[in-house]
């Protein structure tokens, strides 16, 4: 077996850099279209040497390149694997790398690796299948030094035993690389998906991440620098402006550098201004531009200077940066084309801080690749840019260590044992270590948690979120932590008011969560993303707070606080929401247009006149066009297939829901659904063998007991049912619908004294439900537990209506 360590070969760094700047042919050269703007990074490095000579060998520069000597990193000299019970080969076949392994039909095969993809700290193969698919060997190889655990094959699901007939399989749809992958790995990356003979035809300007992946086509750029149009007051002929650093100060007797604003720094001029008129299309859009363009929009009021209102300029200023960082470096699905300098969520619709991908506390959980977690970070709120700590073309940290936050925060008071209690040198005096604690993804890729927050073990031993403390103290427990942390004098006064804890109880359906979500979604000084993500879980709940915090945010200059408003009134009635989004129509934001799609497709379009009609069928209408656009992904024909249900288009229903399990035929959402719509059609027998199935596929997860007790319920099959929703309630972690219905259909079965117990356990864990209160009432009353019941009622008429 070859092994390549760092003894036998150059670092990959320097290897991978130096076969770029020799122009060797294993760089790809740019694709000619016709009329592309798109001119490829070396035509920037005659005028911006520094900057390519530091993008050469960074992790953009080698995202994506194809297969050879000097790019390759894996052990091809007849090195084996075995996972699963199957024996994967890699070897050579000329200049050729070559896999012989199981594919879609199971059966070993050979294959060629036609690029590689990333570098360190591991590096994915790509291999060709039929309709000019891409797909990423999730037989992976770990770069790291040996003496780390690196220079070994390895499986990315090494406890799952993955086989071809799960969607996770390597030549299943979510390891297609045209599909999930390869927008942020090149550039101008079109995926052209021809859904009619489900083939792909994908282009590309530069196959790596090059320079035009950030500052957009340079064509224009090139042509005004060489007719020497180009000026330092700028004129720059590029789509977007990412210099953003800002200017940083230490206001006098403070330890933390704050950024000053373009409009402070020679006078106090006026801050940016909030109107109190309701939002139309003209005056949103206004309002965004002039937040992207960083000029002052209409409404600036003659009020001094606030809290708020300088965060607004701050958050203003900074953020063309993050957000062009944010469409790559985020957990999100696409919404169009990606417009260079635009909103990105006229783009792009990055996810909230729900579960399972963070915490209740916002930690980061599944992989959620930093824009989200950034956001809710102080360093957000203060106008930190990801390039205040990242070179954006080296990839490389500004500083060593604790060097990056010293830039803003003084080395004399925060590098000092006083504030971090470890020894010097030590784990535990690195800032990172203890502010941004690491998740290990892919098995080897440990990332770092950008929310940038304090260890709070005390959150911990109440609910069980990780801390950084126990991170690497892991034969303590979080109490040990939180014990040593107050004998530094560190204590918390808000463990039990800690928003966490609110959306901890919203998560399990807790009403007792209202209030405090309802004060974090209005909260001015709260992280976008945290109030559009309470105003969410306000949603789940059909009360008076949900309305009002709605109907606030509707009138938020921010795209994603008005998205999240119009997210939570999904429960009202059509003619409800319809009167309250028809002026919303026209909203600027393409996210919160796709949204106010999704929630008014159930309106009757009869009842409406043919202006209104027109206007609701435009909106219907680009919700389609975007769905189309990922017509290859299961998710998107599943959005697809809840348009035309709620739309009463059954067929197209039925054909986009089918497509989806075509594929992916294990996607339980898919299943479950299909099965209701068979269900509701009375196609009940159609329902059960989805239903079925779903149980087969996914038996872990209480939706599918659940669905499939209701069916026999409603075909009288209640011994049957019992069991199939008992088996659900045991199943539910979050929330508390199944064991509420299980809870009924006991009562229905004549079991009225166990449906009281399992209510009374539901109320314990959710005491201000109104709907476990009106079961309590009702079933004590008649089973003639009168004190009971009037205890619940009274508990049931103190609620806000």
């Amino acid at each position: 077996m070859r092994v390549r360590s760092v003894a036998q070969l150059r670092p990959w760094w320097l290897l991978t850099a130096a076969v770029l700047l020799a122009g060797s042919a294993v760089a790809e050269p740019p694709q000619a279209k016709p009329g592309s703007q798109f001119t490829g990074a070396a035509q920037c490095a005659g005028c911006h040497q520094q900057q390519y000579r530091d993008w050469l060998g960074s992790h953009h520069a080698l995202a994506m390149q194809r297969a050879a000597e000097q790019t390759v990193l894996g052990d091809f000299e007849d090195a084996r694997f075995l996972y699963n019970g199957i024996e994967s080969r890699f070897f050579r076949q000329g200049d050729s790398y070559r896999v012989r392994t199981d594919g879609p039909s199971g059966k070993l095969e050979d294959y060629r690796v036609e690029y590689v993809f990333g570098v360190y700290p591991l590096q994915q193969y790509l291999l060709a299948l039929p309709g000019g698919r891409l797909n990423a060997l999730s037989i992976a190889w770990d770069s790291r030094p040996a003496e780390q655990g690196g220079q070994r094959w390895f499986h990315l699901y090494p406890e799952q035993g993955i086989d071809a007939e799960d969607p996770l399989h390597w030549s299943g749809p979510y390891h297609n690389w045209n599909s999930r992958c390869a927008e942020c790995h090149s550039t101008d990356l079109q995926k052209n998906f021809v859904a009619d003979n489900n083939t792909y035809h994908t282009t590309w300007a530069e196959l790596n991440v090059a320079c035009e992946a950030c500052h957009g086509p340079g064509q224009a750029h090139v042509e005004s620098a060489r007719a020497g149009r180009l000026s330092a007051a700028g004129q720059f002929d590029l789509p977007v402006d990412l210099a953003a650093r800002g200017s940083w100060r230490f206001p006098e007797g403070e330890s933390i550098a704050r950024r000053r604003l373009p409009s402070t720094e020679n006078s106090r001029e006026q801050p940016l201004g909030v109107t109190s008129q309701p939002p139309t299309a003209a005056n949103l859009q206004q309002k965004s531009l002039a937040e992207s363009s960083r000029q002052q929009p209409l409404g600036v009021t003659s009020r001094p200077p606030t809290a708020v209102n300088l965060q607004q300029q701050l958050l203003a200023e900074s953020s063309r940066q993050v957000e062009s960082c944010g469409r790559c470096h985020s957990r999100r699905s696409n919404l169009g084309s990606y417009q260079y300098g635009g909103h990105l969520l006229d783009t792009h619709l990055p996810s909230l801080l729900a579960q399972p991908l963070y915490h209740a506390d916002g930690q980061i959980r599944d992989e959620v690749y930093v824009y989200g977690s950034f956001l809710q970070s102080r360093m957000h709120q203060a106008g930190v840019v990801c390039s205040n700590c990242h070179d954006p073309h080296s990839n490389q940290l500004r500083a060593p260590g604790n060097g990056v936050c010293a830039q803003c925060h003084r080395a004399d008071v925060y590098a000092a044992a006083s504030h971090h209690h470890h020894p010097a040198g030590s784990g535990g005096s690195l800032c990172v270590n203890c502010h941004m604690p690491e998740t290990t993804y892919m098995v080897v890729d440990p990332r770092r948690d950008h929310s940038m927050r304090i260890p709070r073990p005390d959150l911990s031993v109440v609910m069980h979120t990780p801390n950084a403390c126990n991170q690497c103290h892991q034969d303590r427990d979080a109490a040990w932590s939180l014990e040593a942390l107050r004998k530094w004098g560190v204590d918390f006064d808000d463990t039990g008011t800690h928003p966490a804890r609110a959306m901890a109880q919203a998560r399990r359906g807790d009403a007792r969560a209202i209030p405090a979500l309802q004060e974090l979604a209005l909260d001015p000084e709260s992280a976008s993303i945290w109030r559009a993500t309470a105003m969410v879980e306000l949603g789940q709940f059909d009360r008076r707070e949900t309305w009002q915090s709605a109907r606030q945010l509707l009138q938020s200059a921010d795209p994603l606080l008005r998205l999240s408003a119009v997210r939570s009134l999904d429960f009202p009635a059509p003619q409800q929401r319809w009167q309250v989004f028809k002026p919303m129509l026209g909203d600027p934001s393409r996210a919160v247009r796709v949204e106010l799609a999704r929630v008014l497709a159930d309106i009757p379009l009869a009842q409406l006149d043919p202006a209104d009609r027109q206007m609701l069928e435009a909106l219907y209408a680009e919700y389609e066009q975007v769905l189309a656009q990922d017509a290859d992904m299961p998710g998107a024909q599943l959005q697809l297939a809840g348009l035309h249900r709620a739309r009463r288009q059954w067929p197209e229903a039925e054909a986009a829901y089918l497509q989806a399990l075509r594929i992916d035929p294990h996607l339980v959402p898919a299943l479950l659904n299909l099965a209701d719509l068979y269900r509701s059609l009375g196609r009940e027998s159609e329902a059960r063998v989805l239903l079925q199935k779903a149980t087969g596929v996914a038996p872990e997860q209480g939706a599918v007991w659940h669905a499939l007790g209701l069916l026999e319920v409603r075909a009288g099959r209640r011994e049957q049912a019992l069991v199939h929703l008992r088996e659900a309630a045991q199943l539910e972690r979050s929330g508390v619908q199944f064991r509420y219905v299980y809870a009924i259909a006991l009562h229905d079965s004549g079991e009225a004294g166990a449906a009281i117990k399992q209510l009374q356990q539901i109320h314990r864990d959710a005491p201000e439900n109104p709907d476990i209160l009106m079961a309590l009432v009702n079933y004590c009353r008649e089973a003639g537990r009168l004190e009971e019941a009037r205890r619940y009622s009274e508990i049931l008429g103190q609620l806000t209506p």
